[in-house]
């Protein structure tokens, strides 16, 4: 709902929304066991080919690896890179992208410093495996998380340089 009003020469614009009771969600986060971060990125509301622009741009400036894209909800989409990184290399990359700003941003000034995807349905939606969108292969990656993602998505690798790591931190909330 808009409401709009002249004040002066000005226009003021009021957007109000109502938000629906909060849904309870399980998700896992990007911290591995030995405190490296992967990359995951959560995006609203763009094109999945502007997704994907960004993505290649981010592995050509970072020298990133292969990103699993994943359909989060109708209009919305994960981007999961395994590649381990630590936390400065981690924000740089996460600053460096178009991901939902509430995504980026909370964590830092709030949480525990962990981003969290979701793992279970939203409204009836759940995540897909959509593609991969191929990069340099020679970051070690979470065996945890790659573990995880076959589980899911059915996504199945066969990476050579892995971390010997098998737990994931899991998350509860409600959005």
């Amino acid at each position: 709902m808009n409401f709009t009003l002249k004040v002066g020469n000005k226009t003021v614009v009021i957007n109000v929304a109502v938000k629906t009771t909060e849904e309870p969600v399980m998700g896992w986060t990007n911290r591995c066991e030995d405190g490296k971060y992967i990359v995951v990125l959560d995006y609203d509301r763009l094109k999945v080919e502007w997704i994907e622009e960004e993505i290649s741009q981010l592995q050509g400036e970072f020298g990133l690896g292969d990103f699993f894209i994943v359909q989060s909800s109708d209009k919305g989409y994960h981007a999961i890179c395994p590649d381990k990184l630590n936390y400065c290399e981690w924000i740089k990359v996460l600053k460096n992208s178009s991901a939902d700003l509430a995504y980026v941003d909370v964590p830092l000034k709030y949480g525990m410093r962990v981003w969290t995807l979701r793992a279970t349905p939203k409204r009836g939606f759940k995540p897909r495996f959509v593609k991969m969108i191929k990069g340099n292969p020679y970051r070690t990656k979470s065996n945890a998380h790659l573990l995880l993602m076959d589980k899911l998505y059915s996504i199945k690798t066969n990476y050579k340089r892995r971390d010997c790591y098998t737990n994931i931190i899991r998350a509860s909330y409600e959005t």
